[in-house]
């Protein structure tokens, strides 16, 4: 994959003109984004980056949880790994992204309960998916 600073696609342009002020926190967010479960809520910047780098790399797509080859990508099951993705396991992503694919409006903001009841007990928390890994 290319470096932070070479790559021209159009999710970058959005990052650099965000963050044209401040070269090491555009390097940082940009490599921090594409870590699953590190985002959040993504806002319209944010998701198009991570689109537009998803849809160029097949690595970064399967560590995403999104079927090797695929082409399409849901926002919702983006927005559900960004939120409640594990960086070191594909196969949860994959069920985010699968659940993300069932549920109706997954491409809406709010919280997708049979998702949210995974994460947990996948993250063993007891409410929100961010603690105990280090998240606040």
């Amino acid at each position: 994959m290319m470096t932070s600073t070479d790559c021209q696609c159009s999710g970058c342009e959005g990052m650099r003109e965000r963050y044209a002020k401040d070269p090491v926190l555009l390097d940082f967010y940009r490599r921090r984004l594409l870590e699953p479960g590190w985002p959040g809520e993504l806002d319209d910047v944010e998701l198009g980056y991570l689109k537009s780098h998803l849809q160029r790399s097949n690595r970064l797509r399967t560590h995403w949880g999104f079927p090797r080859g695929e082409r399409r990508l849901t926002e919702g099951g983006i927005k559900a790994v960004a939120l409640w993705g594990l960086p070191d396991d594909a196969s949860h992503n994959a069920e985010l992204v699968r659940a993300a694919r069932r549920t109706p409006d997954s491409g809406a903001e709010g919280e997708t309960p049979a998702t949210n009841e995974k994460v947990w007990a996948v993250s063993g928390t007891s409410g929100h998916p961010g603690l105990g890994r280090g998240g606040f």
